[in-house]
Order: structure tokens, then C-alpha cells, then sequence
């Protein structure tokens, strides 16, 4: 009976953990920093011919935020609210882990923050015309 708790970056941790099972020999690293260094130099030259250089260092203008359907909107107010139930259950059991072992106290600080960020979520969505 505990308290399963989702890593938001479980992605990162396994190509991480991936990156760490094969490492790389040094030879071939500093062999294709050479030519990434060698592919660099031979470009910026003719970027720097033909002007593009210039066009490239400019920012890219912010994109103007597009209204969204309303079923749209509504399937992601949906799919957060069924989240933020499915969240409470685990808040709860994760105070009756505290109340047993305050070693937990971390772990329900954070569902908690969890939950009020995506409220607040939620809220915006449901009144935003918009999202960014």
C-alpha cells in the first residue's frame, strides 16, 4: 500500500541512464569535434558571403497566440480535472504515509505543489480566451 509517485522527467532519466551503460571512447569524441569544428569553419565563411549570417544572428518575432476550439479547451480542462482527482487520492495516501514516518514530508510537499500548479492550470484554461 504505497504511494507510487511519477517522475516528470523519466524520459531524461532513462537516456541518461543509457548515455551511462555505453560510453563513448575519447578518441572517437575528439574526433568528431574535429570535424564538427572543421564543418563550422568551412559555413561560416559562406553564410558570411551570401548575407545569411545576418539574417540568422536576428531574433525570430514571438508568434501571436491563436484561439483554440472549444473542444479543445474543454478536452484539456477534462483531462486536468481527471488528473487533479487521481492526484488527491495520492495526496491522501501520502498523508498517511507522514502521519506513520515523516520521512514522506518531501514527497507530499510536492504532489501538493503539484496539485496547486495545475488548479491554477486549470482556472487559466477555462477562462483564457487563449494559451500560451
Amino acid at each position: 500500500m504505497g504511494v507510487e509517485l511519477e517522475d516528470e522527467d523519466t524520459e531524461l532519466d532513462e537516456e541518461t541512464a543509457s548515455a551511462a551503460e555505453a560510453p563513448e571512447a575519447p578518441e572517437a569524441k575528439v574526433d568528431d569535434a574535429d570535424e564538427d569544428a572543421d564543418d563550422a569553419d568551412e559555413g561560416d565563411g559562406d553564410a558570411v558571403a551570401s548575407g545569411e549570417g545576418a539574417v540568422a544572428a536576428q531574433p525570430a518575432a514571438p508568434r501571436a497566440a491563436t484561439p483554440l476550439p472549444a473542444q479543445v479547451k474543454s478536452r484539456i480542462a477534462q483531462c486536468l480535472r481527471e488528473r487533479l482527482v487521481v492526484l488527491d487520492g495520492e495526496i491522501a495516501q501520502a498523508r498517511q504515509l507522514v502521519e506513520r514516518e515523516h520521512f514522506f514530508d518531501g514527497f507530499l510537499r510536492v504532489l501538493e505543489q503539484r496539485h496547486r500548479r495545475w488548479s491554477a492550470t486549470l482556472l487559466a484554461a477555462e477562462q483564457a480566451p487563449v494559451l500560451p
